[in-house]
């Protein structure tokens, strides 16, 4: 269908190209985490608090460094801390703010989920070379706003 678009829908074909592309590698890496029990916003939010400070992060914070931006952050972390992989407590110095860090149970999943996506990725871009792999990843950046 993509060949039908005229030569003017260059963009669009490009377009469609990067959402389906993105679609079936997320698609894979969704069925790779929901076999460990996670979705992927709490996979994110798990790997914010392993390489974020080791005393935790806000919830606000944590919605910064988000990929895939979910209005309800506090809620996402409520099924993460009944399942032990995650602990919240109030901050000292500012009582309102209420700071989240993840525990040994969510980094071993982590270690365990973590090594399984790589070897995914490591499939998925099989198909590139090193250098093609590098000069996509320059080109898409450069497609990105940049923030400010």
């Amino acid at each position: 269908m993509d060949s039908q678009y005229p030569a003017s829908g260059s963009a669009l074909r490009l377009y469609r190209s990067l959402i389906t592309t993105m679609e079936v590698l997320r698609s894979q890496k969704g069925t790779l985490l929901k076999a460990h029990g996670l979705s992927e916003t709490q996979y994110e939010l798990l790997v914010i608090l392993k390489y974020g400070p080791q005393d935790g992060l806000s919830c606000s914070h944590i919605a910064q460094h988000m990929i895939c931006h979910d209005p309800d952050v506090t809620r996402i972390l409520d099924r993460l801390e009944k399942r032990g992989m995650v602990a919240r407590r109030r901050d000292p110095a500012d009582r309102r703010i209420v700071v989240t860090r993840v525990l040994p149970t969510g980094l071993a999943l982590l270690d365990i989920v973590e090594a399984t996506i790589a070897s995914l990725h490591a499939q998925q871009f099989a198909v590139l070379l090193p250098d093609e792999l590098e000069r996509l990843q320059t080109q898409i950046t450069r497609m990105r706003p940049v923030p400010g």
